[in-house]
């Protein structure tokens, strides 16, 4: 009997000890592969959004908003702008733009989800400015991530500038600041 299990363990003696190696090296590989993308895709889309305002009061607005984000371009500036309040939306940014040279997309005021999804798809890890119609902010604040945090933009949030962080992982932050 003792015959008879040296001769069937023959075949198997070094295949076993070698399984839990190619195990163990699979796992570390693919362990680096998914903290390698989850590193290279960890950055987070800054999205800028003002409510458009009058051509005649355009124009202070717009120094005031260049004097808040500065005029340098470079790492950690604006980099796009769209404006989707028409007429109002091209006075708000005319100085940023022109300081920048940067220019301005428009973008058809009810089309919120549509700029939301282009500027996460196009723009992803970038800083991007939106001035649209106070009353599309709620809907496009929404479609960035920021489900019911603001339900409607009144007058007297007219210089009020909301921060939305998108990051590729993870929710949405948003931040209310008046300038």
């Amino acid at each position: 009997m003792t015959d008879a299990l040296k001769k069937s363990n023959t075949g198997l003696k070094r295949r076993p000890f070698l399984t839990p190696i190619w195990l163990a090296g699979i796992s570390a590989a693919l362990v680096v592969g998914v903290s390698g993308w989850l590193w290279s895709t960890a950055d987070s889309t800054t999205v800028l959004v003002v409510p458009g305002v009058a051509p005649e009061t355009g124009e202070a607005r717009a120094g005031a908003l260049a004097r808040l984000l500065g005029d340098s371009a470079g790492p950690g500036s604006i980099g796009y702008i769209y404006s989707a309040a028409g007429a109002a939306g091209r006075g708000t940014v005319a100085v940023l733009s022109a300081r920048r040279g940067l220019g301005v997309t428009d973008v058809p005021a009810g089309a919120m989800q549509d700029l939301a999804h282009r500027v996460l798809r196009e723009h992803a890890g970038e800083r991007v400015l939106i001035v649209a119609d106070a009353a599309s902010i709620p809907a496009l604040l929404d479609h960035l991530g920021a489900r019911g945090a603001v339900t409607a933009v009144g007058p007297q949030e007219r210089d009020t500038l909301y921060v939305i962080t998108v990051p590729r992982i993870g929710h949405a932050n948003l931040l209310r600041l008046n300038f």
